[in-house]
């Protein structure tokens, strides 16, 4: 009877407090299970918003090594050249953005970590170290992300995209 499920009994004939009892013990372990779950989602959030944190004060919004590879890569004609790359970069991340939103990630720890190590190796590319970073964070620490934090965490990267895109973008008039 354990093994499918059962985890207490009552014997008959049995009275009112022993149903009470019983009922008792279901509810209190129901809240503690919400309370935990409770704290699981602030965990969450508070990892999120304290990498967000992290990220604002000491990593720079593009890899000026890595922009400045590309461009000797393309040679003469480097403003079409990253461009093509930016736009496309830009493109393939709203693409795992999209799937991180739409994804349940309770009980889908591997896929979310396979999605944002994806992300992690294009931002790296392109030089986009902020968005690396916390696709990094992401990718090895997946059990700490619960669906609601990845769904507060996904307008941060895009904000993130943005002013990648914006210093991405200064470079190529300089």
């Amino acid at each position: 009877a354990k093994d499918a499920g059962m985890d207490d009994f009552i014997r008959k004939p049995f009275t009112q407090d022993d149903l009470s009892r019983i009922l008792d013990t279901f509810r209190r372990e129901s809240q503690d299970a919400l309370d935990n779950a409770h704290r699981t989602s602030i965990n969450a959030d508070s990892a999120a918003e304290s990498m967000l944190t992290e990220l604002a004060e000491d990593t720079p919004v593009l890899d000026q090594n890595v922009y400045d590879s590309l461009k000797e890569l393309a040679g003469t004609n480097h403003e079409q050249f990253v461009v093509t790359l930016r736009n496309g970069f830009v493109e393939q991340l709203e693409e795992k953005l999209s799937v991180m939103c739409d994804g349940s990630w309770t009980s889908n720890k591997p896929e979310l970590s396979r999605v944002a190590h994806a992300i992690k190796s294009m931002s790296a590319s392109i030089g986009a170290l902020q968005i690396r970073q916390l696709a990094e964070s992401i990718e090895k620490t997946p059990d700490e992300w619960n669906d609601e934090a990845i769904q507060n965490v996904v307008p941060q990267i895009r904000r993130l995209a943005g002013d990648f895109v914006a210093a991405f973008d200064a470079q190529l008039h300089q």
